[in-house]
């Protein structure tokens, strides 16, 4: 497949946003448009799970006109990663448009990356910090602490992705499959 001509990132927030624009734009890619959920609403992996019959739907629509790619970041909170894929795979399922109840992740260039926890495990797990999945990291760190962490993370990423380079110390299990979720993605171009 030739290179997206259109990438929409799907996220709850901005730090994810800003991880992925980050990640994209170190591969040489610029994303096209990043969807956050607003402010005002309530569950960010709620809005997330909402939007997404809808944003597949967008881009096998524009897949015969352009080359689009969607790229969709959720946290898995407290519960499981495959959970959480396997809610994402429902959202489509029980779409009112038939287009949209499969998903042929092979066929499609169309990524699903979930934290464990939240991305902020993942920011710390690039930066070389040994965590654990079960641990909250949220609010350990400032606005500001986090934002200096997020672009080398999304840069560490983004070349284990590209490279097939191991990460180290010992990643999470979440951010071992999301690279290999990103691999699969940048290597369908």
């Amino acid at each position: 497949m030739p290179e997206p001509t259109s990438i929409i990132v799907l996220c709850e927030d901005r730090r994810q946003g800003s991880f992925v624009w980050n990640c994209l734009r170190n591969s040489g890619i610029k994303p096209h448009k990043v969807i956050l959920r607003p402010a005002q609403l309530g569950s960010g992996e709620k809005w997330v799970r909402d939007q997404f019959a809808s944003e597949v739907n967008g881009y096998r629509k524009q897949k015969g006109r352009i080359t689009p790619a969607l790229i969709v970041v959720i946290d898995a909170d407290t519960g499981p990663v495959q959970q959480r894929l396997r809610q994402l795979d429902e959202a489509l399922q029980t779409s009112p448009d038939p287009r949209n109840r499969a998903f042929d992740i092979q066929d499609e260039m169309i990524a699903r990356l979930v934290p464990k926890r939240n991305i902020e495990t993942w920011l710390l797990a690039l930066s070389g910090q040994l965590v654990e999945e079960a641990t909250d990291f949220k609010s350990s760190r400032t606005k500001d602490e986090w934002d200096i962490l997020l672009k080398p993370a999304a840069v560490s990423f983004s070349n284990a992705a590209r490279t097939n380079v191991a990460l180290a110390p010992t990643p999470p299990e979440s951010l071992q499959l999301g690279v290999v979720e990103m691999r699969r993605f940048m290597s369908s171009w």
